[in-house]
């Protein structure tokens, strides 16, 4: 039987398998059930295993007995579902679909598919494609390799026929996950830049949101309280599977009318797309939000974009290309269906040579398929060299230069082209008998360790003892064609390699939150005093109010009890202090719950200068002892403060100012001097914007350009939440 290579869409919702034809141009294969895709659902009927479209049938009909949506947990040791007796992880059930992919295909076609490229969400991390590389095997294919799936679409719409130069940004909303890329088409290649994602972002939110819609239009018509309705396990899947269809007839119509069976109650609704997008427009924000926090990483505007190209059946809603079209202002790129254009790509990069496929390699690409000279040429003007990046910083837990605390310390940085790796030396002291070294590779950019994917414990073993006692043990660790991690290890005055057992990684990593071991020396220092600056001007009005309260929360609820005083101020037209620094973080959370525009009469401008209202009025009440001598309102404020003897036990107290803001100050000049003033004595400024904010001016005024971020408002109590996490634990409070 001839062997052919295929590429395939494993994806959250739907799946589908593409080869080469005999024109050299990638289609769609269609399964047995004859259709395009195929859903990604797994059941058990009667003692019998289905996976596809009897799966989804089964789901349709409230039974049980059906997983679906496996594909947001692969390499989740935690997630198991039981079918028919058996139970099975992510992994083993998108096993039994890729199976069932292959098959059907091969029978369709009549011949062997004896390897296969798979798509991943870019933004998947080395456990998440070490699960998909294992699912292959144990459904006994072949795995040429993996490709990130916006990556695969850029090959699907035959990018390279743009000019040389074009810069591309790929917006992939599937079922499951969401994910951004922006590459540049040169001559030969296309360039991925950098990638962001979210992978608890997807369709079946919106099908959630849905189905609660349609549960409380049931309850308004039947005259119930919705809070009271209980859906049954079966109930909840049937609605599933209704509002997912739902959601699909609202891409192109207006309303559709429906008939809802649950919680004891039963009729028809009729859902409105008006209030469907109502419902979901959060969602959508939340993945412009990506795109925005990519952009800035970047250094890019929209005016650098010359192209948006939308894959995954989610952008086929009309408020989603409305969104991407007010932001490019130009339609997004059409020409490609985007439920089938990753699977598409995926089959152009199984039948590329492999010397197209590696970075660095600037020879011209053969586009006959798998190089043969007797092949057909892949006519698809995509079919050209891909250089793709990392999404993910790789680092190891390591001890602070100052032996206090455990960090992150980076090896390979984010956005590095792949293959990478990088090569560290360590200084061991062995006895005689040999020894041992053990790391904990990381997969992120935060400082904390355990902000951090703790993706692999290695034990590099049979490590020789060295002339005077101490060995030098090279290890380096590689991100391979597919962004999986790999360690080596070798003792080069040895030239010897050492053997690197990978084990699991332990439950609890708490330990990594501590003072390393055999530190004596306890850290010294007074509690510090931090003041949350609030912007209540009238651009915050409404829900950038409710996220900024809920942010400022959020970072208070980091501080263990007395960890640190902390005050809040409000700024406008005028400054308010509303908490003095305090440990009572009931007080603080009562303050924050009092902003509002205009709070205290404030005004709704950004007249006031915060930073140099804390450097004359606050300053001095936190203990910080040089006189400042700029008003004599402040002079006069400093002296009282001393009278009452404030600075007797507070001369070393760390200090610390963490602005938020969402509009442009007037008077940024001022802002920005007494931002340096405050830095020289030792003040930490860590400034977040948001909506208007100027991010120059946010570096300007912050104690380092990481202090200082622009962010979307969805992004807020992620970011506090972060600050507030460094500054409990006493590391750098980094935003950027």
């Amino acid at each position: 039987m001839e062997e052919i290579k295929a590429g395939i869409d494993l994806g959250t919702t739907n799946s589908a398998v593409a080869v080469i034809g005999d024109d050299g141009k990638p289609f769609i294969v269609v399964n047995g059930d004859g259709n395009r895709i195929t859903p990604s659902v797994v059941g058990a009927d009667s003692g019998n295993l289905v996976v596809g479209d009897n799966a989804k049938d089964l789901q349709s009909i409230g039974c049980i007995d059906t997983a679906a949506f496996f594909k947001r947990h692969m390499g989740d040791a935690n997630f198991r579902v039981q079918l028919d007796g058996e139970t099975y992880d992510a992994a083993g059930l998108s096993a039994l679909l890729l199976r069932r992919l292959v098959d059907d295909a091969q029978e369709r076609l009549g011949k062997r598919i004896g390897s296969v490229v798979v798509t991943v969400p870019a933004y998947y991390r080395s456990t998440e494609r070490e699960a998909v590389l294992r699912a292959c095997r144990e459904a006994g294919i072949v795995a040429q390799g993996l490709i990130a799936e916006p990556s695969a679409a850029a090959y699907a719409y035959g990018l390279a026929e743009e000019e040389p130069g074009k810069t591309l940004l790929v917006y992939d909303f599937g079922g499951g996950t969401f994910d951004v890329t922006v590459a540049r088409v040169g001559e030969d290649e296309i360039r991925v830049l950098g990638c962001d994602g979210d992978h608890h972002l997807g369709g079946k939110d919106f099908d959630d949101a849905l189905a609660n819609l349609m549960v409380d239009l049931l309850c308004a018509e039947c005259g119930v309280d919705s809070s009271e309705a209980n859906l049954t396990e079966s109930e909840s899947a049937m609605l599933a599977v209704q509002a997912e269809q739902v959601k699909r007839q609202l891409s192109s119509r207006e309303s559709v009318r429906v008939p809802v069976c649950v919680a004891g109650m039963r009729g028809t609704v009729e859902v409105r797309r008006g209030d469907f997008e109502g419902a979901t427009m959060h969602l959508v924000r939340k993945s412009m939000d990506v795109v925005d926090r990519l952009m800035v990483r970047l250094g890019l505007l929209w005016a650098h974009i010359d192209a948006v190209v939308p894959v995954g059946g989610m952008t086929r809603m009309p408020m989603i290309a409305e969104a991407l079209e007010s932001r490019f202002h130009q339609k997004p790129c059409g020409g490609v269906n985007p439920d089938e254009a990753v699977a598409l790509g995926a089959a152009i990069r199984a039948n590329l040579p492999p010397r197209c496929l590696l970075a660095g390699n600037a020879a011209a690409p053969d586009l006959r398929i798998d190089g043969r000279e007797d092949g057909p040429l892949l006519t698809l003007a995509g079919a050209k060299r891909l250089i793709d990046v990392t999404a993910h910083a790789m680092g190891m837990v390591a001890e602070s230069p100052d032996r206090t605390r455990y960090v992150n310390s980076e090896i390979i940085p984010r956005d590095a082209e792949i293959p990478a790796s990088e090569a560290r030396t360590y200084a061991l002291r062995v006895p005689p008998t040999g020894g041992e070294l053990e790391v904990y590779v990381l997969q992120g950019s935060y400082d904390r360790v355990l902000d951090n994917d703790v993706c692999g414990k290695y034990i590099v073993r049979g490590i020789e003892r060295e002339p005077g006692g101490e060995s030098l043990v090279e290890v380096e660790y590689r991100y391979n064609e597919n962004a999986i991690i790999e360690v080596e290890a070798r003792q080069p005055n040895r030239g010897t390699a050492l053997t690197v057992e990978r084990v699991p990684v332990e439950a609890d990593l708490s330990r990594f939150d501590g003072v390393p071991p055999e530190l004596t020396q306890t850290v010294a220092g007074a509690v510090p005093d931090i003041y949350l600056l609030f912007d209540v001007s009238g651009s915050m009005s409404g829900n950038p109010l409710a996220k900024a309260k809920s942010a400022m929360r959020a970072f208070v609820d980091e501080f263990p009890q007395g960890a640190a005083r902390i005050g809040v101020i409000f700024f406008s037209d005028k400054n308010q202090v509303v908490q003095e620094p305090t440990t009572d973080y009931d007080a603080v959370r009562a303050a924050i719950g009092k902003a509002k525009a205009d709070a205290f009469d404030l005004g709704y401008g950004n007249e006031a200068d915060p930073l140099g209202y804390c450097y004359d009025n606050v300053l001095s009440m936190l203990g910080v002892p040089s006189m400042r001598g700029e008003t004599a309102a402040g002079l006069f404020k400093r002296v009282a403060m001393r009278a009452k003897g404030v600075f007797s036990d507070r001369q070393d107290r760390y200090t610390c100012l963490v602005i938020l803001t969402d509009g442009v100050w007037y008077h940024q000049g001022w802002s920005r001097a007494n931002a340096r003033k405050l830095a020289a004595e030792g003040v930490d400024i860590v400034a977040v914007g948001f909506g208007s904010a100027d991010q120059t001016f946010l570096r300007d005024i912050a104690t380092k350009d990481d202090y200082a971020a622009l962010v979307g408002v969805n992004a807020l109590q992620e970011t506090f939440t972060k600050i507030g996490r460094a500054l409990a634990s006493g590391e750098e409070p980094r935003v950027a």
